[in-house]
C-alpha cells in the first residue's frame, strides 16, 4: 500500500513538474515570439532611417547644396544606423538563444513524457499486482470459510446423532426404570 502511495506521489509530483515546464515552455514561446516581433520592428525601423537618410540627403542639396550640413546629418544617421545594427545584432543573438532554450524545454518535456508513461506503467503494473493479491487472499478467506463451514456442520452432525444416541439411551433406561418399578 505505502508502495502504491509513493508512486502516487511520484506520479503527482512528475505531473506537477510538467505543468510546471509546460508553463516555462509558454513563456518562453511567448518571449521568443515578442522578440521576433521586436527584430521586426526595429529592422523595419532601420529600413525607414534608411530611406530618410536618403530623401534628408536629397532634400538637403536641393534647398541647400551645403556640404558641410549634409556630412554632418549622414554622421549623425550613420551613428543611428549603427546603434540600430548593434541592437539587431544583440536580438538575434537573444532569438537564437531563446531558440536553443525553445529545443532544451521541448526536449526535456518529451524526457518527462517518456518518464511519466513508464511510471504509469509501472503503477499500473503495481495496481495488477495488488488486484492479484487481494483476489488471491479472498480466495483463501474463502476457501478458510468453507472449511471451517463444513467442518461445524460436521461437528453439529456428529453432535445431533450422538444426541440422538443420548436420547434413545436415556429413553431405554427410563423405560427399564418403569419396568422395575412396576
Amino acid at each position: 500500500m505505502a508502495a502504491v502511495h509513493e508512486v502516487q506521489e511520484k506520479l503527482k509530483a512528475t505531473i506537477d513538474e510538467k505543468r510546471e515546464l509546460e508553463i516555462e515552455f509558454v513563456a518562453l514561446k511567448t518571449n521568443y515570439m515578442n522578440l521576433s516581433n521586436d527584430l521586426a520592428d526595429e529592422k523595419l525601423k532601420t529600413e525607414n532611417l534608411g530611406i530618410e537618410v536618403i530623401n534628408l540627403v536629397n532634400a538637403n542639396k536641393v534647398l541647400t547644396g551645403d556640404a558641410d550640413h549634409l556630412t554632418k546629418t549622414k554622421g549623425d544617421l550613420s551613428e543611428d544606423q549603427a546603434k540600430l545594427v548593434l541592437r539587431v545584432d544583440t536580438l538575434s543573438k537573444a532569438k537564437r538563444e531563446l531558440e536553443e532554450a525553445l529545443l532544451s524545454a521541448k526536449s526535456e518535456v518529451e524526457m518527462l513524457k517518456t518518464e511519466l508513461l513508464k511510471k504509469e506503467l509501472t503503477n499500473q503494473q503495481a495496481q495488477g499486482d495488488f488486484d492479484n493479491k487481494k483476489l488471491d487472499i479472498e480466495r483463501q478467506f474463502l476457501d478458510k470459510s468453507k472449511n471451517r463451514e463444513n467442518d461445524i456442520r460436521t461437528t453439529m452432525k456428529e453432535t445431533d446423532m450422538e444426541m440422538m444416541k443420548l436420547k434413545e439411551h436415556l429413553e431405554l433406561g427410563n423405560a427399564d426404570n418403569v419396568a422395575l418399578q412396576r
